[in-house]
């Protein structure tokens, strides 16, 4: 639970509606917001479906990995 409540009082503060997590500590994050969803995620193409599914511009995002770019 401390681990987010830095995160989550700027997201607040930020006005953002919505919280990207790793899937197992959805119940740890949740529990330290009430105004902020909770999405829980497995891998890096979840969080960009998350982010894709709230309307966000994923078209011009890459994977960078020891230099090399992954579209």
């Amino acid at each position: 639970e401390q681990a987010f409540r830095g995160a989550v009082a700027t997201l607040e503060d930020a006005g953002a509606e919505v919280f990207i997590v790793p899937i197992d500590a959805i119940d740890e994050a949740e529990s330290t917001t009430e105004r902020l969803r909770i999405e829980g995620v497995a891998t890096l193409d979840e969080a960009i479906e998350v982010f894709a599914g709230l309307g966000g511009d994923v078209s011009e995002l890459a994977l960078q990995i020891d230099g090399f770019t992954v579209d």
